[in-house]
């Protein structure tokens, strides 16, 4: 399969929606999240603009240009996680004629899970440092970027939920799961859980359905 970053949005939406498996909602998490930290890096830069503040104004430059790198990051993870999927295939599709071959068969479909799993807890990671830096910025972003930002939490979110999704659905069908990296996993979600609602906060009525609308 082509990189993700290779793609353009149409063949990817296109690979998404076709009958085969890869790429599937894994890639699509990081995907989101790749989208959500471009938003973060851009409007850092909007808000880079706009201040006075020298040392104000580095920081941001800083923070947008960790959000490029974190958007790098969870595009070439979205690949990953479709070539993660077709070792499993791979280690499933093995011989288990005889005994020996039965158990080097269980292992290599453990192994390939295991790898699975952690791609898109990489992922989870990854986004969540993107909320953590969306965090940062969130007060300083000019009020016409300020729907710009709520969509690249939103995005990242996805990337979140979603990416989890696929860690716990790997890790269900392993005999026990790695040490630590249940409660690390949790723990990240929680966060992000947190931070996002924070963010929520920010964006007061943009969020929350408090603009009056006109009659029609």
């Amino acid at each position: 399969m082509e990189p993700v970053a290779e793609h353009t949005v149409r063949a990817f939406v296109s690979e998404l929606a076709s009958a085969d498996p890869v790429p599937g909602g894994g890639a699509a998490a990081a995907a989101a999240g790749a989208y959500g930290g471009a938003l973060v890096a851009m409007v850092a830069r909007v808000a880079r603009r706009r201040v006075d503040d020298e040392e104000l104004a580095n920081h941001l430059e800083e923070w947008a240009h960790q959000a490029d790198q974190l958007s790098e990051s969870l595009l070439a993870l979205a690949s990953r996680d479709a070539e993660a999927f077709h070792q499993v295939m791979r280690a499933y599709r093995l011989p288990k004629g005889s005994e020996s071959e039965a158990r080097a068969r269980t292992e290599a479909i453990h192994q390939a899970l295991e790898h699975a799993a952690r791609v898109p807890l990489q992922a989870v990671e990854t986004a969540v440092r993107g909320l953590d830096l969306l965090s940062h910025v969130m007060p300083l972003v000019p009020v016409v970027a300020l729907s710009d930002a709520g969509v690249a939490a939103w995005l990242l979110r996805a990337c979140i939920e979603g990416a989890a999704l696929n860690v716990r659905a790997n890790w269900q069908s392993l005999p026990a799961v790695p040490g630590g990296t249940y409660q690390h996993l949790e723990e990240m979600v929680a966060r992000s859980r947190s931070l996002f609602d924070e963010m929520r906060q920010r964006l007061g009525p943009l969020s929350n359905g408090g603009i009056p609308v006109p009659a029609p």
